[in-house]
């Protein structure tokens, strides 16, 4: 199993509705299992709004969907119910995308793990 974090320093122009940021390069064949996102507060509002999702271009919320950690910083698991172990017949990019957008929004840094098997 592999292992491949990559972290990222979020501008708020990047927490707008359905921008996405392409975070993890997955390899033709791989088998992603899971992922782990982790992220500071980017919506300093005193009621934050931004919703993050994970996944890729097939799917953008297959792995994480709804959540909330950008609101105050946290981090989350595979929580969707499709998040189930995927193979990938090309390369691809497991992304966060943004599904609500920040109400006021915050420079932060969002970490994305993947853990993957290759062929």
């Amino acid at each position: 199993v592999v292992a491949h974090t990559v972290s990222h320093t979020v501008t708020t122009a990047e927490l707008q509705l359905n921008d996405v940021i392409q975070m993890v390069k997955v390899p033709k064949g791989a088998t992603v299992l899971d992922v782990i996102l982790v992220s500071t507060d980017i919506d300093t509002n005193g009621s934050p709004a931004v919703v993050l999702a994970v996944g890729d271009g097939d799917d953008n919320d297959y792995y994480v969907t709804g959540s909330t950690i950008g609101q105050a910083g946290g981090i989350v698991r595979s929580n969707a119910l499709t998040a189930k172990p995927k193979t990938y017949t090309a390369d691809d990019t497991i992304d966060v995308t943004v599904t609500t957008a920040a109400a006021t929004a915050a420079t932060g840094t969002i970490s994305l793990t993947v853990l993957f098997t290759t062929n």
